[in-house]
This record gives structure tokens, C-alpha cells and sequence, in this order.
């Protein structure tokens, strides 16, 4: 087992009008992202309109988030907290509370900063996911998250289905056909709007983990 985990703990940014069906939405994109991205402790809903989850690797730990926004594009939107850090334990399924130790108290952090950038100036549209690690926002992954995030704001729920579609397995042709376009509409699409730059990503985000900082 590893020494350092990826916890995650995210927080919906409900609509007025999402009384009724929101649970059970979330619930069913949770599921299909631990599907897709297995964690230690899958993707969970918890109360308060929150969902919470542990991963070994942080790499997978930002494509399962990534994937979750991309099920929940046309819906809701989230902030989302990753904290790489050691752990007391891991458990199987979420608990109704925050996990403890050091991954969680960054995960912590990391939220409340997602959720702060939005009444600041000058932040990029749609970065709402922090990465926190000894206490604060770790440089070259919040870059990382702040870029790909922002490519999401310029895509249509098109777009979205067409990258859902390749990460679930299919090619371009059957993506294309899925959403009703052509093969070369959906590849200009693809190449044009950011979409083969996520799944780029994606691919080389898999399995990677932080190491402990070097002491000083």
C-alpha cells in the first residue's frame, strides 16, 4: 500500500431548482466514475450536498474528478478539494464525516480554495478544483487542473459526449455517430475545442503519484 494518498472531497453548487432529482443524479455519475477511475474508497455521496473518495495514485484522483464534471457538465457544476498526504486508514466506502489525517486536512483546504477563487478577480473561468499538499496548493497540478478546467467552459454538451464516449472505449467514428455528426465534424471538433488535449492528459495523468518533498 502506498504511504501517501489522494483524498478528494468535492461540494455541489446546487441550482435553485434541484430539489428531487439531484441525489440520485449524483449518485449514478459517482458510480460510473468508479467504474471508470477505481479508488481505494470510491466516490461517495455525503450529506450536505457533498462527495468525498481516497485514491492511491493522485493521477487517477484528477481524472476521476475530471470525468465526474464531464457526467455532470449539462447539470451542475462542483469544487472540488484533492489533498495528497498520509492516512490513518483507508476505508472501503465514505463515511457520513471527513476522513482524518493529513490527505484529508488538505483536502480540506484545497476545497475552500476552489470554492474562494470564484470572488476573486482575474481567475480563469471554471477552475473550481485545488490540489493541496503539506498545507498548500501544490504549482505544477493546480496548472495542470487550471488549464483543463478552463478548456471545459468552452465546450457544448457535443463536445462533452464525444470525449465521454472515447474515454468509455469507443473510437471517433462511433462517438461521431452516437452524438449525430460526422467522423471529420467530430474529429475538427475534437482537435478545435480542446477535447483530444484532455484525453492527451488524461492518458498521461494514469497512475501517477507524488512523492514525499525532498527535506530541507
Amino acid at each position: 500500500m502506498p504511504s501517501r494518498y489522494t483524498a478528494v472531497l468535492g461540494s455541489i453548487l446546487r441550482p435553485r431548482q434541484a430539489a428531487g432529482w439531484l441525489l440520485p443524479e449524483l449518485k449514478g455519475a459517482l458510480a460510473r466514475t468508479h467504474v471508470q477511475v477505481e479508488g481505494l474508497q470510491p466516490l461517495q455521496a455525503t450529506p450536505g450536498d457533498r462527495f468525498q473518495g481516497v485514491y492511491a495514485a493522485t493521477g487517477d484522483a484528477l481524472n476521476a474528478t475530471l470525468y465526474l464534471r464531464l457526467l455532470l457538465h449539462d447539470l451542475v457544476d462542483v469544487h472540488v478539494g484533492l489533498g495528497v498526504g498520509a492516512l490513518d486508514e483507508v476505508r472501503p466506502r465514505a463515511s457520513p464525516r471527513d476522513g482524518d489525517g493529513p490527505a484529508w486536512w488538505n483536502a480540506r483546504d484545497a476545497r475552500e480554495a476552489a470554492a474562494n477563487r470564484e470572488r476573486r478577480a482575474g481567475m480563469p473561468a471554471g477552475w473550481r478544483t485545488a490540489v493541496y499538499q503539506d498545507g498548500r496548493g501544490h504549482p505544477t497540478l493546480e496548472s495542470v487542473v487550471m488549464l483543463r478546467e478552463h478548456v471545459l467552459t468552452r465546450m457544448d454538451d457535443r463536445d462533452v459526449d464525444l470525449i465521454l464516449s472515447l474515454l468509455d472505449g469507443s473510437t471517433v467514428t462511433e462517438a461521431a455517430r452516437a452524438v449525430g455528426i460526422s467522423q471529420q465534424a467530430a474529429s475538427l471538433r475534437l482537435r478545435t475545442k480542446g477535447g483530444y488535449a484532455l484525453l492527451r492528459s488524461w492518458q498521461q495523468l494514469k497512475g501517477i503519484t507524488l512523492h514525499p518533498p525532498n527535506p530541507r
